[in-house]
Order: C-alpha cells, then sequence, then structure tokens
C-alpha cells in the first residue's frame, strides 16, 4: 500500500440533503477543508459526488446524485496531511471511494455513477494488503479497506486488520449501511438519531447535535452496526481495546464534543478536558522563578 495519503477527515450518513450539506459544512468542517463528499443509492447503483469543499448546493447535489428524498447519504470531508497537491490527484483520493460504476473527472469535481458498493472512511491504515493482489487507482487506504470489505466482509476487516479506522460504507442492493470502528477506537464514531427519529451516524456527538439529531452513544471499538431508518443491529465483532489519540482531543475534535462515551457521560467536553490537562501540565512541570 501507497504510504503517500494520510488523512484525518470527518464521515457520516444522513437521510437528506440539507443535513448532509450541514454535516459537512458545519458539523463536520473542522475536520476537513480540502474536499468534500457525498454518496447515495439511485435504482440497482450507487452515484457519489467528489468535490473541492464549499462547492455546491443542494440543487446541484440532488441533481447530479439523482437524489431521492429519504435515501441515506454517505458524506465526507477530507483533511490531507500530505501526499501530492495536484487537483486531480486531490479529488480521485477524495471519498466516497466507489467499486464499479463509471467516474467522470469535471475540473472541480468528480461525479461517479452506478456504483455497486461506496465507502468512508478516517483513518490512517498501516496494513500490507498485497497479498490479496487487490487493483486501486490511487493506492489510498480508503480503496484497499473498500476491496477487502466487499471481498470478504466487514468482519474479515475488523478482525485482520488493526488500525486505524472509523467507517461507514453502503451496497447496491441493501437497504442499510454499515458502519464500524478498529478495536482501538482511535478514530471516533457516533450513532444518533436526526430530527425524524431515524440512525444516522457521524464523527463527532456535537456534529449530530448541529444538525438538530439526538446523539445516542459511541459507536464502541471493534463494533459493527447495521443502520436501518427505525432500528440498528449491533455486533461485537473483536473485543475493544481501547487506546485514545491525543491529537483527536488536541487538535481535531470541537470544543463542545465529547469525543468518548465516558467523557459524555462525566459531563467533560473537550474544552473540558483540555482544561483539565492543562492544570495537571502545569502541576508536574510548574514554571521556573
Amino acid at each position: 500500500m501507497s504510504d503517500q495519503v494520510n488523512e484525518n477527515c470527518g464521515v457520516g450518513v444522513v437521510y437528506n440533503i440539507q443535513d448532509a450539506i450541514h454535516g459537512v459544512r458545519g458539523g463536520l468542517k473542522h475536520r476537513g477543508k480540502d474536499a468534500e463528499g457525498y454518496g447515495s443509492p439511485y435504482n440497482d447503483g450507487i452515484n457519489a459526488v467528489r468535490s473541492y469543499s464549499d462547492l455546491m448546493d443542494a440543487q446541484a447535489l440532488i441533481t447530479l446524485l439523482k437524489y431521492e428524498n429519504g435515501r441515506p447519504v454517505l458524506l465526507h470531508t477530507r483533511y490531507k496531511t500530505r501526499g501530492s497537491s495536484n487537483p486531480e490527484d486531490l479529488l480521485l483520493a477524495a471519498h466516497p471511494h466507489t467499486l464499479g460504476g463509471k467516474s467522470l473527472f469535471n475540473g472541480n469535481h468528480v461525479i461517479t455513477t452506478n456504483a455497486r458498493e461506496a465507502m468512508v472512511h478516517n483513518g490512517t491504515v498501516s496494513y500490507d494488503f498485497s497479498e490479496y493482489g487487490f487493483d486501486t487507482r490511487t493506492g489510498c487506504d480508503t480503496e484497499y479497506l473498500l476491496n477487502m470489505h466487499s471481498a470478504f466482509g466487514p468482519n474479515r476487516v475488523l478482525e485482520t486488520v488493526p488500525a486505524s479506522y472509523s467507517v461507514v460504507t453502503m451496497k447496491a442492493g441493501d437497504d442499510f449501511v454499515t458502519a464500524y470502528r478498529d478495536r482501538f477506537g482511535r478514530r471516533p464514531l457516533w450513532l444518533g438519531a436526526d430530527r425524524e427519529g431515524r440512525y444516522i451516524v457521524m464523527s463527532e456527538d456535537r456534529s449530530i447535535e448541529e444538525i438538530g439529531g439526538t446523539p445516542i452513544r459511541e459507536v464502541r471499538p471493534g463494533e459493527m452496526l447495521r443502520i436501518y431508518p427505525n432500528r440498528f443491529e449491533s455486533e461485537q465483532v473483536v473485543p475493544a481495546q481501547p487506546t485514545h489519540c491525543f491529537f483527536e482531543i488536541n487538535y481535531l475534535a470541537k470544543r463542545l464534543s465529547h469525543v468518548w462515551q465516558a467523557l459524555r457521560e462525566q459531563g467533560m467536553n473537550v474544552a473540558k478536558l483540555r482544561y483539565e490537562l492543562g492544570l495537571e501540565l502545569l502541576k508536574e512541570h510548574p514554571p521556573l522563578d
């Protein structure tokens, strides 16, 4: 796998274009400002749009996706920390990544039509996929995850690839989306409900609140969810081995997010946690006279 792409992004799935745009450009934009992407089922396939940030309004997305209200929308916002700065490379490496279908590069956006599977992913995967012989276009870790997910299923991904990823994926013909998180839980993912009570997921609990939704709980490390609009199914595929990422709480997460379930239960958001960590640092390393 190529090591030229390293990302810390925001992901989610919602049920209307307005929530998708608000989620990407409001609730999750602090997690990535380089590119944004959306994907939704249409007929027997999945359509996807990847573009530079803030490029398209709701009507443009509805037209390009051929979106029908009430269908799930994958969403992604991308923060590229290294790799090519070529505009075409940036868009081709943006999410959703897809299998099948036809992709057309249109200068400032990429349209994919009639894909059979699509995935959005937050994290960086350092795993050798070479034994599988997957054919990828960009060498991005998300492409490798998507190929493995498609070939062997999400359980195999969770059992085999240790870290680090939070994933939301859909398959043409399914009436659910699949979300899962690696066993260490280094990248956040939250289950919630939108204003109409439909189950959604987003990277942070605060992001759910900012589109008018209600956070329910953290997706547990090593857990897979099948999410339908009116219910969800949970499977703990591998035992959780929580390993918190300081970069998440100190740089990436919103100040009013809680990142982890335990912090929300304690009423300690990221701003309060940063303050408490600062006090502890002061105790351990007081200023010199």
